[in-house]
């Protein structure tokens, strides 16, 4: 739905955390969220709900490249978002970014890197700041051993 200046208002981009999918919102906020009078009721909004690069159904090492598959990061996921949405739906204005966990962190890059393409970011279960490394060892550990290496946190964004 465009309004008059020809900016699309009602669409939704909602991206999943960590070893999800898309459909994993769908199985686990659909009941809650997309129903008839429902916060994000699908009959009112165009929801957009992408499997992440490494993610789901999309591209990963694990489809034959292994080593040989391009290193990406967040920014580079976040990017390809963007890409999809605007080029390949052809949505120029998000009503909302709502990302659950790694979506989130990607909800505060959309935020960063794209102030102007959304009218609010719904980042739930992530914090603005850098991820924090967690090595696990070969030495006789078990693999639920892990070593964590503390960095402080980027102060918060601001509002």
């Amino acid at each position: 739905m465009r309004n008059v200046h020809s900016r699309d208002t009602n669409a939704v981009l909602l991206l999943h955390g960590t070893n999800g999918s898309g459909k994993s919102i769908l199985d686990n906020l659909g009941s809650e969220l997309f129903g008839s009078g429902l916060p994000l009721d699908s009959a009112k909004y165009y929801l957009i709900i992408p499997d992440a690069v490494g993610y789901g159904g999309s591209s990963k090492p694990s489809d034959g490249l292994r080593a040989k598959f391009p290193r990406y990061g967040y920014s580079d996921m976040v990017d390809a978002q963007r890409l999809l949405v605007s080029e390949g739906l052809g949505v120029n204005h998000l009503r909302l970014v709502l990302g659950l966990s790694m979506g989130a962190m990607h909800a505060w890059i959309w935020g960063e890197k794209f102030p102007d393409m959304m009218d609010a970011l719904m980042p739930l279960v992530a914090m603005p700041g850098p991820i924090g490394h967690s090595l696990r060892l070969d030495d006789g550990r078990k693999s639920t051993d892990i070593i964590r290496c503390e960095k402080p946190l980027a102060p918060a964004l601001e509002a």
